[in-house]
């Protein structure tokens, strides 16, 4: 953000390959669409500039689709992994037990870490002939079985907080600096969201770390932007 010239692009768009294409390889396809979310994020969310956005999600979307069709017709690998339904009734099916779960004890939950132990000891839910796991595979379930509302409804008010200080950003954004960091915690927070829906990011510490890094340049950024404002009058 300090250097001047085309080099911080070249770098940024050289990084950012090399990541997509090692999540590419992963076969993870949460971690796909969070990615392409990031990128859209990163490269085409602006403030005041929604055409962008669009033209970006467009292109991003085309090259994905493209990509992908020359992938399931080269790679069986990569076909057999994008064509997999049960492993998406498998997790459909985890959600409706661990909803059930929360049923049973909806005020404060199972306990923490007794997600694996409770569901052993009920019958499986099946979903389209395949049977749930005894794992939440969702941030979102686990906090809901485990800590039930006590726990659940801060999450939500916490995500929450995470789109207000995104939306503040955009809004006071007034510099091309700003603007990329405004998309790009956009983006993150989005890619975040995706993962957190389909697996249990909150024990992952790397993960955390890196988000809530990420969210504090943001929030310091506005606390530097809210001290301007105030010595506006004086000056």
């Amino acid at each position: 953000m300090q250097s001047r010239g085309r080099g911080p692009y070249i770098w940024g768009i050289l990084i950012a390959g090399l990541e997509v294409t090692g999540i590419a390889f992963s076969y993870f396809r949460a971690a796909w669409i969070a990615a392409l979310l990031v990128v859209i994020g990163s490269f085409g969310i602006r403030p005041r500039r929604f055409g962008r956005t669009v033209a970006v999600a467009v292109i991003v979307g085309s090259l994905a689709f493209a990509g992908t069709a020359q992938l399931e017709h080269r790679n069986k690998a990569f076909e057999a992994r994008a064509s997999n339904t049960s492993n998406i009734y498998g997790r459909l099916a985890t959600y409706d037990q661990g909803i059930q779960i929360f049923k049973s004890a909806p005020l404060t939950g199972i306990g923490i870490d007794q997600y694996s132990t409770v569901t052993q000891e009920r019958p499986p839910t099946v979903f389209h002939n395949v049977r749930s796991v005894t794992a939440p595979h969702s941030s979102f379930i686990a906090v809901l079985a485990e800590q039930g509302l006590l726990g659940f409804v801060p999450l939500i008010l916490l995500g929450g907080g995470i789109w207000l200080v995104i939306r503040r950003l955009r809004a006071v954004a007034s510099t091309n600096e700003e603007g990329v960091l405004a998309g790009s915690i956009a983006g993150a927070a989005a890619g975040y969201l995706i993962m957190s829906l389909t697996l249990t990011m909150l024990p992952y510490e790397p993960s955390n770390a890196f988000f809530a890094a990420f969210l504090g340049v943001a929030v310091g950024r506005l606390d530097v932007r809210s001290a301007e404002t105030g010595r506006a009058p004086a000056e």
